[in-house]
C-alpha cells in the first residue's frame, strides 16, 4: 500500500507526524526563493529524526537515483541553508532543463571542485550533479553555468510505504 497523501491534517500533527508535498515548481519556489508555494497535500512521515518546518516532501520523477530512490518515491528534503553539500543527495532547480526526466529539477549526489583564489578565497570550478543508476550520466556544470542552478533542499529520507 502506497503512502497516502491526505488534503488537510490537525494543526497539532502539522511538522510532528507530517510533512507537506510538494510538486517539484512549487517546492523549489517556495524553499529555493522564499516565496509562498501551496502543498499539494500532507504526507505520514515516520523517520528517526524530529520534523520541522524547513522539511518537506516531494514525488521522485526518473530512475536516475535507484536503486536508492525509485521512480514515484515520495523523497523527504530539509531546505538548503548553505554549507558543505559535497557527497549529499540534493534537490536542484535548474535554470534550463538538464535533466533528461524531470526537465528543470534533478535529485542528484553533489560533487563539487573548487580552487583558491590570489586572495585566498575558494572558488567553485565545477559542480556534478551524480546520478546514482550507472544508465544516466553525469551533469557537470562548470564555472559560467554555476550561476544557473540553486540547490534547494537535502535529501533526508525516502517515505516508506505502510505495512
Amino acid at each position: 500500500m502506497l503512502a497516502q497523501i491526505l488534503t488537510s491534517v490537525k494543526e497539532s500533527l502539522k511538522y510532528k507526524e507530517y510533512l507537506p508535498v510538494y510538486s517539484f515548481a512549487a517546492a523549489c519556489g517556495k524553499f529555493g526563493h522564499d516565496q509562498t508555494a501551496h502543498e499539494d497535500g500532507w504526507i505520514k512521515v515516520d523517520i528517526k529524526r524530529d520534523l520541522h518546518p524547513e522539511m518537506f516532501v516531494v514525488k521522485a520523477i526518473g530512475h536516475s537515483m535507484e536503486p536508492k530512490i525509485n521512480h514515484g518515491d515520495h523523497c523527504i528534503f530539509e531546505k538548503d541553508r548553505g554549507g558543505t553539500r559535497n557527497g549529499k543527495i540534493v534537490l536542484v532547480e535548474c535554470r534550463d532543463s538538464v535533466d533528461p526526466d524531470s526537465g528543470k529539477y534533478t535529485i542528484k549526489r553533489y560533487q563539487s571542485e573548487k580552487t583558491e583564489n590570489a586572495d585566498g578565497v575558494m572558488i567553485q570550478q565545477k559542480i556534478m550533479l551524480i546520478p546514482i543508476n550507472k544508465k544516466y550520466e553525469t551533469i557537470e556544470l562548470d564555472a559560467d553555468a554555476i550561476e544557473e542552478f540553486t540547490v534547494v533542499g537535502w535529501h533526508v529520507d525516502v517515505v516508506r510505504r505502510a505495512k
